[in-house]
């Protein structure tokens, strides 16, 4: 506390801040062996475990995990790969939802790790060391979400004993997760398309039966409705859950597909009207791009010119990829010399009473 000549007190803080650390070129490989393994991914899940793999290379740690739960009423998805230093028991699960309230790691842009909010001494303090992170040696965590908004609790944790993770291993996250954030929306994308040709394959009976469901009928109503056995009702709506390739019937109509319609068929000479409330105020984007990279191979050089390669003054560059995906971290990690890159996009908005078509072209070098 400062008292100035007026006699009145003020309180004065100094932040001080440590530099960023910089990256070395291993640790820029590590960003790219995990991109071309997410890259590699074609399924349903985003990081399954080879990318996790990858990312425990990258950030070492005890254990890496994939968590997700779009529905409250679903089960929740976890994809881990390492070493687990203790068993997830039932009552471990269930301490670490009572003393949820306690996890200051809500969703926000950027890694954070329980040592922003704690000192280890308050962190031991908590219900939530003693009977969760405790019982599995969970020490320090570091957790990346994959939307700040929290959408599907979609996250990744890294777990440790000890040390604590350093700001390089929040500075290589964070540059990864950009990247991460597509490619989780590419693997929705993917989990919609599956389930939407799952619904065109769908019996009259079992879309009639779904319809009911998600107006939110029992099975005891719809088989009043419908005039048919309970038995007949649960057996077409477990065929409807392996056609949708989901196990409740929570997931069977989630809110993640609303965009897909489930129809009846119409009677002959009858029109099928369109879903208006679906197509007004929907947006259709394409984007398409071209990039071009210069570098100089070891067999380009010769004679004088070659003295500063031979030096360490300068150095040759490993032939790019055949395709380049993630032209900001090659030149992070200088793999090339020039790069010029062209974008461009076009957008259909469609509204009430208009259609607006917008596009453009741009570039950077």
């Amino acid at each position: 506390m400062i008292r100035g000549g007026d006699g009145l007190s003020h309180t004065t803080f100094v932040a001080c801040s440590e530099p960023m650390p910089s990256l070395r070129e291993a640790d820029y490989r590590g960003v790219l062996d995990v991109l071309r393994e997410s890259g590699d991914v074609e399924g349903a899940i985003p990081f399954p475990e080879p990318v996790l793999g990858a990312l425990r290379r990258l950030v070492p740690c005890d254990v890496v995990a994939y968590h997700e739960q779009f529905d409250a009423d679903a089960e929740r998805t976890i994809i881990w790969t390492g070493e687990p230093r203790g068993e997830v028991t039932p009552d471990l699960h269930e301490a670490g939802v009572r003393y949820r309230y306690q996890d200051p790691m809500t969703p926000v842009d950027g890694a954070r790790k329980y040592s922003d909010f704690f000192s280890p001494h308050e962190f031991h303090r908590l219900e939530l060391y003693q009977e969760v992170c405790r019982p599995l040696g969970v020490e320090y965590m570091m957790r990346l979400w994959l939307s700040p908004q929290g959408e599907g609790q979609a996250r990744l944790e890294f777990d440790r004993a000890g040390p604590d993770f350093a700001e390089r291993d929040r500075v290589v996250l964070d540059l990864l997760l950009p990247h991460l954030k597509q490619f989780f929306r590419r693997a929705l994308m993917r989990r919609r398309t599956s389930t939407a040709d799952g619904l065109h394959r769908l019996t009259p009976r079992q879309r009639q039966i779904l319809r009911r469901v998600a107006q939110g009928r029992t099975n005891a109503e719809i088989t009043w409705q419908l005039g048919i056995s309970p038995e007949t009702v649960r057996k077409h709506l477990e065929n409807v859950y392996d056609r949708l390739g989901v196990h409740t019937r929570t997931a069977a109509v989630p809110r993640s597909f609303v965009s897909t319609r489930i129809l009846s068929p119409c009677a002959k000479g009858h029109r099928l009207e369109p879903d208006r409330s679906y197509r007004e105020g929907s947006t259709l984007r394409i984007e398409s791009s071209v990039t071009s990279i210069s570098w100089i191979p070891s067999e380009a050089v010769e004679g004088l010119p070659k003295l500063p390669f031979t030096m360490g003054v300068a150095h040759y560059d490993d032939p790019p990829p055949d395709r380049i995906d993630f032209i900001d971290v090659m030149h992070k990690a200088d793999l090339f010399r020039e790069a010029n890159e062209l974008k461009g996009w076009i957008e259909q908005r469609t509204g009430r009473s208009r259609t607006t078509v917008t596009w453009a072209v741009g570039g950077s070098g």
